[in-house]
């Protein structure tokens, strides 16, 4: 009698927990073996077997060849940057507006850094996920297809430098520009990755004085909330309300910073103008 007709028999009753034995565990193969006949995956060795004995032999019904899941990958456009080589994921970016001549990227990455820094990319396709990217990728990774292919519609630059650094790079980064640090700012905030990247924030991005050389000041309001720096963030607040009217705000704080940050910045008009 198999296990499942005993389960079956007995439902309601609790067994003990040293009648299980897990000691298969040790001897898995994790491994997938792909038919030489018609390429086919499957888990086991065993399986591999079962199949070749009910498909592939003289009296076996004719069998088609498998075909793998069609796959965006080789579709995408743009450079490919490997900044995780055999990386299970490829993010696929477009035009970024640092420099907006140039192509687009993919960059080949590996899924459980990303979903480790960051609750946004752990929703989407970390291991408890239930969306269709992390179903996609479990595929993938299960059955040795091809990464997968994920579109996001950030700056390229600004996606290269955050993805290196979270990677571990193993020398050190050029210091970007600063329209760069304002793209950086606003991509942590959309995947909330700011404690994976605090501590880079304060020793790279942000060193002392470093923003007083910019006129565009109004940028430092996301830069300095999204990596919390309270200094910067007093000061430029400071100099927008006493500076700057309601419509000079509006044309130069940054579109991407939160509303209830900009609503910090109007608590008080602004003195009159000789």
């Amino acid at each position: 009698m198999s296990p499942r007709c005993l389960e079956s028999d007995n439902i309601g009753q609790t067994w003990p927990v040293e009648a299980s034995d897990d000691s298969w565990v040790e001897d898995w193969d994790m491994a997938i073996h792909r038919c030489s006949h018609c390429d086919s995956p499957f888990v086991s060795a065993a399986r591999l077997v079962q199949h070749v004995q009910a498909w592939h032999t003289g009296c076996s019904p004719v069998r088609r060849h498998y075909r793998e899941p069609p796959s965006d990958t080789d579709a995408c456009s743009g450079e490919l940057v490997v900044i995780a080589p055999g990386g299970d994921l490829f993010l696929s970016v477009s035009e970024g507006t640092v420099a907006p001549s140039r192509r687009g990227m993919r960059f080949q990455v590996a899924s459980p850094i990303l979903w480790l820094a960051s609750r946004v990319f752990n929703s989407m396709f970390g291991p408890k996920s239930r969306f269709q990217e992390a179903i996609a990728l479990r595929r993938s990774n299960i059955t040795g297809f091809p990464p997968v292919v994920l579109a996001l519609d950030d700056d390229p630059e600004a996606l290269k430098t955050i993805l290196t650094t979270l990677h571990f790079p193993y020398r050190p980064l050029p210091r970007p520009a600063y329209k760069l640090i304002v793209e950086i700012a606003a991509v942590c905030d959309k995947y909330e990755l700011h404690r994976a990247l605090q501590h880079v924030a304060d020793c790279y991005l942000l060193p002392s004085g470093f923003f007083a050389d910019f006129p565009g000041m109004s940028d430092w309001l996301l830069i300095s909330y999204v990596f919390r720096h309270e200094r910067i963030f007093a000061g430029i607040s400071q100099y927008i309300i006493l500076h700057l009217t309601d419509a000079e705000q509006s044309a130069t704080i940054d579109r991407r910073t939160p509303a209830k940050v900009k609503g910090t910045t109007r608590s008080f008009p602004p003195p009159p103008r000789a």
